[in-house]
């Protein structure tokens, strides 16, 4: 029967998954990249003993918090979508535990979906949307009716027949991007708003976001920033019991959140 196949999950606040090997494409849509510089040298092998004394001061912080709820957060704004989704529970803990680290979170976080919109905005979905751009006039509030043959034809300008798409292609495309499409006499027609076009277009980096992509740009030492930024706001949550809390460095802090529904 219906939803039969779905499983609920009682999930956890933000988790780090570490691989030396390519993500796959579904998982790493769902996550937040952060690709690690290529440092060789000579560094201690892990033991899972190592970690022990850590996880320890966690779980009393995460047993401090059991009665408490994450604080509400206003949404930051080039955060959209999924890397909204990801990233909110990362600034409820800041907002909780380290609100001065908010706006590096902001400049760095920004910065990696500007560099994943990039990797975007030459795929075929992006090539779609800078068609609807083209070929789309808004004149008022609200949405309009573009033949999809007109953004058919703007997508295949100037390639060799070899690469055109098909009209059955670019349905299932648009279909894909969230966009309403009819069939009316025949043809099939695109109805779009400028606020689904602009929301879009920030998301396969084809509209400037709130911040410029140059202050948002990520080198090797806004991703050693990110530890750092990491480190501060773990070192800021409060001791419990005669746990000290000033040793804590770098780590992901989870929340169990009963209440969240997980359907990915």
């Amino acid at each position: 029967g219906a939803f039969r196949d779905q499983t609920h999950f009682n999930i956890f606040g933000s988790t780090v998954v570490a691989t030396n090997e390519p993500a796959n494409y579904i998982f790493e849509s769902r996550c937040i990249s952060i690709p690690m510089p290529n440092k060789p040298g000579e560094y201690e092998d892990i033991k899972p003993v190592m970690g022990l004394e850590l996880k320890e001061r966690l779980i009393a912080w995460r047993a401090s918090m059991m009665d408490k709820h994450l604080p509400d957060v206003d949404k930051i704004p080039g955060l959209n979508g999924r890397p909204w989704d990801i990233s909110k529970p990362l600034f409820q803990l800041c907002e909780m535990v380290k609100p001065e680290v908010k706006e590096d979170m902001c400049r760095v976080l920004l910065g990696l979906v500007e560099k994943k919109a990039e990797s975007k905005r030459e795929s075929i979905e992006g090539q779609i949307i800078a068609a609807i751009d083209c070929v789309a006039e808004f004149e008022s509030v609200g949405q309009i009716i573009i033949p999809t043959g007109e953004i058919l034809k703007e997508v295949n300008f100037d390639k060799s027949d070899r690469y055109k798409m098909s009209p059955q292609k670019l349905g299932k495309r648009l279909q894909s991007l969230g966009l309403n499409t009819e069939i009316s006499g025949g043809y099939s027609r695109l109805y779009v708003s400028q606020d689904e076009l602009n929301l879009l277009k920030e998301q396969y980096g084809l509209l400037e976001c709130t911040e410029s992509a140059a202050d948002n740009d990520v080198n090797d030492d806004d991703l050693h920033e990110i530890e750092d930024t990491n480190m501060r706001v773990v070192e800021s949550v409060e001791s419990v019991g005669t746990i000290p809390t000033n040793k804590i460095s770098g780590c992901g802090l989870q929340i169990e959140d009963n209440e969240t529904n997980f359907w990915d």
